[in-house]
């Protein structure tokens, strides 16, 4: 018997670990992944809610981008590997599926089609930045589904999501500080809030798992131990899986300049006391570093 739903989602935001708990849970045998990591519709349903089939693939923006690629790398590959259309069909009916199908929650449920032995879940770093009205709508259509959301410093959180988003393969000097100023700004936005988080831990009371960064760095066989836990997993696996400790799309090493580590501090400050009032540990470390700094 195999079941068609999302057992967990993993929000992220970007650039928290994401990639790194995907490829870990891809080694457990209970598992089951899909081969493409971020799904997105949770947030898409949401932020292009009429979006249909032409437009998935239209000169839209970075999400159009991804399934035009997605399009192009999958008919290069069974160009390239014809006999695989018939040695993968289930991998090549996803494929059709997650390319070509209308949009609806059952769509989306059965994009995680397993063996009922299995779990599966989704690895949407976009799905942590949704309104609230949009949290009670996954809480009331998937009712038994798990959440786990982990955070990071948001000085360092941003400025590694500049050095990818922003400044990529660019030469850091070329970009004006008016250019990195209004990137921090806008990014400020998908941080998930003190508010936005009690606001998944009330709608999914007793099926929500705080993690944090720190941890990942510090101590990644604990986090994926306790990962498996709260997903109901044997941790036995956890010893043999590879990689453990390997940072996951790191990025470029660049040191954050002085004025735009203050910028950022004083655009974190208040969010950062406020979680630091409700879950004190990390973020209360994260505060005696502004004011070391500050």
């Amino acid at each position: 018997m195999d079941h068609e739903r999302p057992n967990f989602l993993h929000l992220g935001p970007e650039k928290t670990g994401t990639s790194w708990l995907y490829a870990m849970l891809a080694q457990h045998p209970d598992v089951h992944v899909n081969p493409v990591k971020e799904v997105r519709y949770l947030w898409e349903a949401s932020a292009f809610p009429t979006e249909g089939l032409i437009g998935r693939f239209g000169h839209g923006d970075w999400h159009n981008r991804d399934y035009r690629a997605y399009l192009r790398e999958r008919v290069r590959f069974y160009l390239r590997h014809p006999r695989a259309a018939v040695t993968s069909v289930e991998r090549l009916k996803w494929d059709c599926r997650y390319l070509f199908g209308r949009r609806s929650d059952a769509w989306f449920e059965r994009l995680f089609r397993c063996s009922a032995t299995h779990i599966s879940g989704d690895f949407s770093p976009q799905t942590s930045h949704l309104p609230p009205w949009d949290i009670l709508r996954i809480a009331r259509a998937w009712p038994d589904v798990e959440v786990m959301l982990t955070l990071r410093e948001p000085v360092e959180w941003a400025w590694s999501a500049a050095r990818m988003s922003l400044i990529g393969d660019r030469d850091p000097a070329a970009i004006g500080d008016s250019e990195f100023h209004d990137f921090f700004i806008e990014y400020a936005s998908y941080f998930p809030s003190a508010s936005m988080i009690a606001t998944w831990q009330r709608f999914f009371a007793g099926r929500f798992h705080l993690m944090w960064f720190d941890d990942i760095v510090a101590d990644p066989d604990r986090v994926l131990s306790d990962v498996c836990h709260f997903l109901g997993l044997a941790t036995a696996p956890v010893s043999g899986f590879e990689a453990v400790a390997q940072a996951s799309n790191p990025g470029r090493k660049l040191a954050l300049p002085a004025r735009f580590r203050a910028l950022l501090i004083e655009l974190y400050r208040d969010e950062v006391e406020l979680l630091a009032m409700r879950y004190s540990g990390h973020p209360r470390q994260w505060l005696e570093r502004y004011r070391d700094t500050g």
